[in-house]
């Protein structure tokens, strides 16, 4: 055994040009540690007492302020503690069942002291890790998914389809193997796959073989029928992804033993539902499954639609395309030019959201309509009929904001944000704590027309006790919330509001330059300088907010006023010839 651990620290970075004497001498030292999935290693403020070398499975090191890394077979851990000879920094928890070397503080520092180029290059690793992971989660960077495991929720609920139709999906980005009751007791004998988790030889054999196996392969899918506990839980806690197999309306049939059992493992992975719906509408109420359980997200499929898969798999691996598109009047349906661009270059968008007008423009797309569908329904919004002119005595807006309400409800129905085809949220600005409010779930209608209230035009809405309005105000291109979804590259398109509000030809000052207008532009209306007061913050962020898009889109239709709805053409069409410059050379990364 002290040679099979001299030769796996051989293979670590720390240890690499020591002596064989040397390493031998480390090695009858180790100890072999066993950490369940969920299990602790260590805390912060725990005492530096010894360093981690992780033999199988992943661990996380949680750094604090949202931030983490992942480290895999051969990294290290606990080496900051161990040189400072102070509490450890961060907390470190499985993410799978995994088996670690542990080398004691004492034995590791004499070690070192006979090979002082080990201790400069340990002293340069944990820097290093510092650096670079220091800001990878504000970035919404994830670790590299590898393994998943999609498990039946109950007999006959398409876990075996989806399992084909995911491998199928998965292979065109590398190889695929799945792994099911069958073929580890083929490997390993029979019995193997329903062994219960032990601190015993068996169970490392076990988890020795599933990790070789993975490392073979770019994409491993664990699955498990209902019927097999053991195996099932196995699978759970092999995976950096869970999804449970259940059809759109099993929440009627909630398997609470299920749920509890999810809490019982305390998975520190995403735990989803991939849900099978019908060819044309969606059943139930797939967010009773997040209210009931430590469920994460949601995915739907249906039996027969390739792409539906294709596109949770794009979603998983981090090659999805999110699309974000920015508030701006009817400068906003130059998005729509952009949606026409990537539907005609065959560029995948994945997943969806919006602020403002590019709220609505969004959540439109979510829902699977063409460039031209959403036109028409735009058209009859703003051009054929003017659901923006309830006007009322401006006592908190000028107008009342129900016949656009009403109209929400005419084009999206009872709809709600969590039934979508397509992932959507849209933000609104918390006016009583000045913060911005992302929608991922309940009335698509009511939290579109929110996105869309400009204060002092349209009323707020009250919610939970705060007042809710335009999510220009505070942040008009929310690229910063697709970003940290972390599923792959970020599209968004930004029309701008700057230039909406000009006096050419009038030197000034002129407090009444608005109400004796002499110049040759056209005067700004009441609504305009609302809109512009209203988003003003917003406009101070956008470069942030532009370098977190992977290709980013600022649309040439700052001469189009905000509140120019009968210029929906020229501006769809100016938005496609824009996009068409530069969607061409980003098609072989957006997939297309």
């Amino acid at each position: 055994m002290s040679r099979d651990i001299a030769e796996i620290l051989s293979r670590q970075r720390l240890f690499q040009d020591m002596s064989g004497r040397l390493l031998n001498k480390l090695a009858a030292t180790v100890q072999l540690v066993d950490l369940r999935s969920g299990g602790i290693l260590f805390d912060v403020g725990s005492p530096p007492d010894a360093l981690y070398v992780v033999v199988t499975g992943r661990l996380r090191c949680d750094l604090g302020r949202g931030r983490h890394s992942e480290l895999g077979m051969g990294e290290s851990v606990g080496e900051l503690g161990v040189l400072a000879d102070e509490p450890q920094l961060y907390r470190v928890v499985a993410l799978r069942d995994s088996q670690l070397m542990r080398i004691e503080r004492n034995a590791l520092l004499r070690t070192l002291m006979r090979h002082p180029e080990s201790l400069l290059r340990l002293g340069r690793m944990e820097f290093q890790r510092l650096r670079s992971h220091g800001t990878a989660e504000s970035e919404g960077q994830r670790g590299r998914i590898s393994s998943l495991a999609v498990l039946e929720t109950r007999p006959g609920r398409g876990a075996r389809e989806a399992v084909r139709r995911l491998a199928s999906a998965l292979a065109r980005f590398g190889s695929v193997r799945v792994i099911d009751e069958s073929a580890v007791n083929q490997a390993l004998g029979d019995g193997a796959a329903a062994m219960p988790y032990a601190r015993n030889q068996d169970n490392r054999d076990l988890v020795h073989w599933l990790n070789e196996v993975e490392a073979q392969e770019d994409f491993l899918i664990y699955t498990a029928a209902h019927q097999a506990p053991t195996w099932w839980r196995r699978c759970l806690r092999q995976a950096d992804h869970v999804l449970l197999a259940a059809d759109i309306d099993d929440q009627a049939q909630l398997d609470l033993p299920l749920l509890e059992e999810l809490r019982l493992q305390r998975l520190q992975v995403p735990v989803s539902m991939l849900l099978r719906r019908g060819p044309k509408s969606l059943r139930g109420d797939p967010i009773a499954w997040q209210a009931n359980g430590d469920i994460d997200d949601q995915f739907f499929w249906r039996s027969g639609e390739d792409e539906d898969i294709l596109s949770i798999a794009r979603q998983l691996t981090q090659k999805a395309n999110g699309l974000v598109l920015g508030g701006g009047g009817a400068r906003g349906f130059a998005h729509i030019g952009l949606i026409r661009a990537l539907d005609e270059l065959g560029i995948p968008v994945d997943l969806c959201g919006g602020s403002s007008m590019g709220a609505m423009i969004a959540a439109l797309r979510a829902n699977g309509l063409s460039a031209v569908e959403i036109v028409r329904e735009m058209r009859a919004s703003f051009v054929e009929h003017n659901f923006l002119n309830d006007y009322t005595l401006p006592r908190v807006a000028l107008i009342r904001g129900q016949r656009f309400l009403r109209r929400m409800h005419e084009v999206f129905g009872d709809q709600r944000i969590e039934d979508l085809p397509v992932p959507y949220f849209c933000v609104s600005t918390n006016l009583t704590k000045g913060t911005c409010e992302v929608h991922r779930s309940g009335s698509l209608a009511t939290w579109v027309s929110t996105s869309m209230a400009v204060p002092g035009v349209a009323p707020p809405v009250a919610w939970r006790g705060d007042f809710l309005a335009d999510g220009a105000v505070i942040n008009s291109l929310p690229t910063d919330v697709m970003r940290e979804m972390g599923r792959g590259p970020v599209i968004g398109s930004s029309v701008s509001t700057e230039g909406m509000i000009a006096a050419p030809g009038i030197e000034g000052p002129d407090p009444a330059a608005l109400l004796n207008w002499t110049s040759e532009a056209e005067k700004p209306s009441l609504f305009d300088i609302l809109f512009r007061t209203a988003t003003l913050t917003s406009e101070s962020g956008n470069a942030r907010r532009a370098e977190l898009a992977d290709v980013y889109f600022r649309m040439p239709v700052s001469h189009v006023g905000m509140f120019q709805w009968d210029a929906i053409d020229q501006v769809v069409r100016a938005g496609y010839e824009h996009a068409m410059q530069t969607l061409p050379q980003w098609r072989d990364q957006l997939g297309g």
